[in-house]
């Protein structure tokens, strides 16, 4: 559904990365069959013996997103939930309460990331003597911000890190 979304919003293939939790890794570990189709495709080679990741990272992109696991994936509260099921079929078929959110972005360029931080003013450092003190006192000034950029190469989904 994600792939979707961003070729919807024209985000580019290339630079498609997604944050996901332990519990996903685990997920797709216990529902991948060995087939002729990943037996002798050079992409899935040792998928068997060594599973999905490594060094939090996984060793296989996966239609188009390079995945990358995390144990810090945003917390979401027991309150909040996805009752409307519109992305597994049917009304209130996923319920998610307590669940984190795995996090979908293009980082490809300045022109795909999400968020983007930016400079106003760069840092400026100016020195003055305290004669009083008989120390050297050193101000610098900045200005920068962080602000959402390209919001349509950033998507979430729920998912329960106990359900796997």
């Amino acid at each position: 559904w994600m792939k979707h979304a961003f070729n919807k919003a024209n985000s580019p293939q290339a630079g498609r990365i997604c944050l996901v939790d332990s519990a996903v890794e685990t997920t797709l570990n216990k529902l991948f069959t060995t087939t002729a189709y990943t037996d002798f495709n050079p992409h899935f080679e040792g998928l068997v013996t060594d599973g999905f990741a490594r060094d939090h990272q996984f060793v296989r992109n996966i239609f188009g997103w390079d995945l990358h696991c995390t144990n810090r994936s945003p917390a979401i509260a027991p309150e909040t939930s996805d009752t409307s099921g519109y992305l597994m079929g049917g009304a209130g078929s996923n319920a998610v309460t307590g669940g984190v959110a795995n996090i979908f972005m293009n980082v490809l360029d300045d022109n795909t990331r999400p968020i983007m931080r930016a400079w106003r003013q760069m840092p400026k450092t100016e020195t003055d003597r305290n004669v009083k003190l008989k120390r050297d006192e050193f101000d610098t000034t900045a200005r920068f911000g962080l602000g959402a950029q390209r919001v349509d190469t950033l998507g979430v989904i729920l998912t329960d890190p106990t359900k796997y």
